[in-house]
């Protein structure tokens, strides 16, 4: 703990509630400093492991009980982070959200888009400070470069952008059979990665997706064992369209189409993701984490403007155990995350508010929402419903429109004219 004055920032001891991707989330906490005070699992071995590895306070596989020892123990700088299945997290988040902490809900956050309504007005019920869904690849320091550069129009107007991301699904899902291969509880490629992508794009551009088009298939031959069949898309290709809303131009035409590239049939075991944004005057690219610039040939100034600020193939912290297959970015990411969570907490209300205190509906002067990270619900429930779309546009073989569509003159005459046939044509 840091002393009194000596500006350090104050950090918070966590909760988590989970194992899997909370394995490591536990790991970067320690290794960065934190303190675990509890945490809660259904794996008895990986909990005990983790409970010996890093010395955690308080484990148990009764969730029930770590709520308890959680609210007796409960102070202002205490952290809930929810690390289980994207099925179980709106169930474990009710339950939270009543003790007013602060909750990190890991990402997809939720498994529609009413869960994700339903988290987001329970954080306004009660008053909890920080409830958000941390779309980690957005703090690595070069996506905030490249983003950087695109709103300042440094390197000209965007006018497409294409995402491929490779990787091998029994490295990132496992060998054996779990809710990633399950389509009904929330995996598959789409659910695992396909968020995070949409968020990416969602911050680089500053827009939100107007209109989807989407495919989904399962290619995986055989199952991983004699009970249960893998029903969740390995496979994921989509296209978001944006429409320029901002004041301040950054794509060359009204709108911007983004490709996405999902596939996690590949035979190597390295986990690769690009991304290359195109504008009128070079190709930023992104190569898991790390950026740089293409400048076309009528465009050499852009040579030297952004030098590689990390490295993906290096150690992304002493002492965490990585494997090449494994989401390096999204790992790094999380890094990042972690950091600044200490300085989210901080500056959040010197107080902690009783159950009985009346909160706020209104965004602005409710101090929890939008007071952490500008990953909130808000944009939670955004994110959920272009995955619904998308879902959808797979079924339907059809571009599906976020909201609903603005028809013009000529749109609305050809309806017209449809309408009186079908009138006389029944």
């Amino acid at each position: 703990m840091a002393p009194k004055g000596c500006g350090l920032v104050q950090k918070p001891v966590v909760y988590i509630y989970g194992t899997g991707w909370g394995s490591i989330i536990a790991e970067l906490l320690v290794l960065q400093g934190f303190e675990i005070a509890g945490m809660w699992s259904y794996d008895e071995l990986e909990l005990e492991r983790l409970r010996t590895k890093l010395n955690i306070g308080y484990c148990t596989m009764d969730k029930d009980e770590l709520l308890s020892y959680q609210n007796t123990h409960r102070s202002r700088s205490s952290v809930v982070w929810i690390a289980t299945p994207p099925f179980q997290l709106a169930y474990i988040a009710k339950e939270i959200l009543t003790l007013s902490n602060n909750i990190v809900v890991e990402t997809p956050g939720a498994s529609s888009v009413a869960e994700a309504e339903e988290l987001y007005n329970g954080a306004s019920q009660f008053a909890t400070w920080l409830c958000t869904c941390p779309y980690q690849l957005r703090y690595l320091p070069d996506v905030i470069r490249m983003r950087d550069l695109i709103n300042e129009q440094s390197c000209g107007l965007v006018t497409s952008v294409e995402v491929r991301l490779h990787c091998n699904k029994t490295k990132v899902c496992g060998s054996k059979y779990s809710w990633k291969y399950d389509k009904s509880r929330c995996g598959g490629a789409l659910n695992m990665f396909g968020c995070h992508i949409i968020d990416i794009l969602n911050y680089l551009l500053n827009e939100k997706v107007e209109s989807v088009f989407g495919s989904q298939e399962c290619l995986m031959k055989q199952n991983l064992d004699e009970i249960h069949s893998v029903t969740a898309d390995t496979v994921c290709n989509f296209d978001l369209k944006y429409h320029q809303r901002s004041a301040k131009k950054t794509f060359l035409d009204d709108s911007v189409v983004a490709w996405v590239h999902i596939n996690m049939c590949y035979p190597d075991t390295i986990f690769e993701q690009r991304i290359t944004v195109l504008t009128t005057e070079c190709a930023l690219v992104l190569e898991n984490s790390t950026l740089s610039i293409t400048p076309f040939e009528d465009h050499p100034q852009h040579a030297d403007l952004v030098g590689t600020l990390t490295r993906h193939h290096q150690p992304l912290l002493e002492g965490l155990e990585t494997d090449p297959g494994q989401p390096a970015p999204y790992i790094l990411g999380m890094k990042h995350f972690i950091a600044k969570l200490p300085s989210f907490i901080a500056k959040l209300p010197s107080r902690l508010p009783a159950p009985s205190d009346e909160v706020s509906t209104n965004t602005t002067e409710n101090p929890k929402i939008g007071s952490g990270p500008k990953t909130g619900l808000d944009s939670l429930q955004h994110i959920m419903k272009v995955m619904k779309l998308i879902r959808e546009s797979s079924e339907k073989k059809t571009r599906m429109y976020v909201k609903e569509r603005k028809y013009t003159v000529n749109d609305k005459k050809n309806n017209h004219t449809k309408s009186v046939r079908s009138s006389k044509n029944p």
